[in-house]
């Protein structure tokens, strides 16, 4: 999202998982896992410490310090809950069908606690964006990164229809959150 918003020209290169298997035999994934950001025959890899970088180089991060604790205090809590946000999604890496009855511990476990999390942020400072600021910082984009999979407006979305209704619920019910919702989309 970053680049697209940045307009940033790159190589996207998604890797199916047998490949994955393959790239992580070989040795070439540096800690053995992905995303791997390449550029001049330098590897970097971990996604949050990619997002930093990239949002140095294109002016989505920030100078003041607590400015940047905003920033990263939101990238590490969004870190800490990926868990309990892609135990829905799991399931389907293995072939599994999707299972709509792991919706209610997917809303407790995750949903129920980051919406409010957030909206607290962004009613502390009234302002658009996460940090404070006025324009979109690497935390908008990771925060943003576990929402937009799940909205109508993206058309690979599993959730059903259900699903999907209950999670924009939850979101209108924070109108702060909902606010920002709308503006990252």
């Amino acid at each position: 999202m970053l680049l697209a918003h940045g307009n940033v020209t790159y190589e996207d290169a998604r890797q199916p998982m047998d490949a994955f298997k393959k790239l992580k035999m070989s040795g070439w994934l540096p800690l053995g896992s992905m995303p791997v950001w390449e550029e001049d025959g330098f590897k970097l890899c971990q996604s949050s410490a990619i997002l930093r970088m990239l949002g140095i180089r294109h002016g989505y991060y920030h100078e003041d310090p607590m400015v940047c604790w905003k920033i990263d205090s939101i990238i590490d809590y969004m870190e800490d809950k990926q868990g309990a946000h892609v135990a829905i999604y799991a399931p389907l890496l293995g072939g599994a069908a999707f299972d709509e009855s792991m919706a209610g511990e997917w809303f407790t476990k995750f949903w129920d606690v980051v919406i409010p999390v957030l909206d607290a942020r962004l009613v502390e400072h009234g302002e658009r964006f996460l940090a404070g600021t006025q324009r979109p910082t690497i935390a908008d984009f990771k925060a943003f990164q576990t929402v937009i999979m799940n909205l109508d407006s993206n058309s690979a979305c599993v959730l059903t229809p259900n699903i999907r209704a209950q999670l924009k619920q939850k979101m209108q019910a924070k109108p702060a959150y909902y606010r920002w919702v709308q503006t990252m989309e």
